[in-house]
């Protein structure tokens, strides 16, 4: 009897000191030079180091402080926003391209004004926001980040785009009583009943927001709020006609929805006067018209780089397509939108087999240089230095072996990474696929 006591406290101590690691709090660190612990306004890159069972894991995020925080003496407000698929990975910079801080950075009077503080994981690129570990590391990252910075508890607000519009749920069902809003946009449903189950109780308001147009989230966002109105929540279910899928600019970009999640309070009666789901769904018919100029980049692309896209272009100099530059013919030109939004060429192919190769001839301006990231389904391949000391008459011929990838449909995309100089803009003469 002696001996099967010693054996169960042996056990009942392991499993508590498993419990413990598995629950303590991560730390948080620098990216890039940043500070571990920044206290001035503005966007910092960072990230959090947390324990996954045995495994150490790390989750880079993007923290912004609002202006006065080093300054004045009070708690804030925090959106905690989930990015989509594009921007998975290991580097805090993918998250400029899409969601809230690529919104608030083009409009500087907006980003100015916000009242908040915004909290931006990344998702890894081997799951997604309701993978387990994911989900749980997010709780845990807002959890510490609530702690250890001056927010209010009693206003933290959820939001998402696309992947992380679906994220959303898995990630409000660890801690039901953690935020006094939930915004999933264009992010169609995820375990309806267990999510209704899980925040039954929380009062919490969910605003679900799709576009009419979009085939994939409409009908999995009607399941999704049906499901939390049976719980008796406060929800607000938003159609945009004739919306499409990349709605959140259109909100994530308006002073009324940051007025509109302000008004909501955690434990508090939903307001009486905010915003109905008819004016919500008016905001977002803004991203209906055609952009003549993404046409035009679009269809110059492909001179060079044919079946892809562009997205995040500046304007520092002309965008497009050049008969001549740099000693070479038909060079497109890649400014980054701004000093932290990168610029981005992407498609989505099927890859040949057995030895697919992606072939890059690419250039700069001759007083300037720029950073290439070449990611295969986020994952990045290959980082490369592109400037006077790398290239040969301003140009340079890269070869990357997609091998590891033949014979699979992947998502490409190449990364212009702003350098902080005057002339960041990439030149490219070729971007193709060989090996068919």
């Amino acid at each position: 009897m002696a001996h099967r006591s010693l054996l169960w406290i042996a056990f009942a101590l392991l499993s508590s000191l498993a419990w413990a690691q598995e629950h303590a709090p991560g730390t948080i660190r620098a990216f890039a030079g940043v500070a571990a612990h920044p206290e001035k306004p503005g966007y910092h890159q960072l990230i959090y180091d947390y324990r996954d069972g045995d495994a150490q894991r790390s989750m880079p995020f993007l923290l912004c402080l609002p202006q006065g925080y080093d300054q004045q003496k009070q708690t804030w407000p925090l959106i905690v926003c989930l990015s989509g698929i594009g921007e998975r990975g290991q580097d805090p910079r993918m998250l400029y391209m899409w969601g809230i801080a690529h919104d608030l950075l083009e409009k500087p009077d907006l980003q100015a004004k916000m009242p908040f503080a915004i909290l931006m994981p990344q998702c890894p690129t081997d799951g997604t926001w309701k993978t387990p570990q994911v989900a749980k590391a997010v709780d845990r990252l807002v959890q510490q980040v609530t702690a250890q910075w001056s927010i209010d508890e009693m206003r933290v607000y959820l939001t998402g785009l696309s992947l992380g519009g679906g994220g959303c749920w898995p990630v409000a069902r660890l801690s039901p009583q953690r935020y006094a809003t939930i915004v999933s946009i264009s992010g169609g449903a995820n375990e309806p009943e267990a999510t209704a189950a899980a925040l039954k109780q929380s009062g919490v308001t969910c605003l679900i927001i799709s576009g009419e147009a979009d085939l994939k989230s409409v009908p999995g966002s009607a399941t999704m709020a049906q499901a939390l109105r049976s719980a008796e929540l406060d929800v607000i279910e938003v159609v945009v006609p004739a919306g499409p899928h990349i709605l959140w600019p259109a909100y994530y970009g308006d002073q009324r929805f940051y007025d509109w999640l302000l008004s909501h309070r955690r434990g508090a009666a939903p307001p009486g006067d905010r915003m109905t789901a008819g004016q919500l769904a008016e905001m977002g018919t803004i991203l209906g018209k055609p952009d003549p100029t993404r046409q035009r980049l679009d269809d110059e692309l492909q001179t060079v780089a044919k079946y892809w896209l562009v997205d995040n272009w500046g304007n520092q100099v002309a965008p497009g397509l050049r008969k001549n530059l740099v000693g070479q013919n038909n060079v497109y030109v890649t400014p980054p939108k701004s000093s932290e939004i990168p610029c981005r060429l992407q498609t989505t192919i099927k890859l040949p087999s057995p030895r697919p190769l992606l072939h890059l001839e690419v250039g700069h301006h001759p007083q300037g240089n720029w950073t290439l990231l070449v990611q295969v389904n986020e994952k990045v391949v290959r980082e490369q230095q592109v400037g006077p000391q790398f290239t040969h008459d301003g140009w340079m011929t890269l070869d990357i072996d997609l091998s590891a990838y033949a014979a699979q449909e992947v998502r490409l995309q190449l990364v212009v990474l702003p350098s902080g100089q005057v002339h960041q803009e990439a030149y490219w003469s070729k971007v193709e696929i060989t090996g068919w």
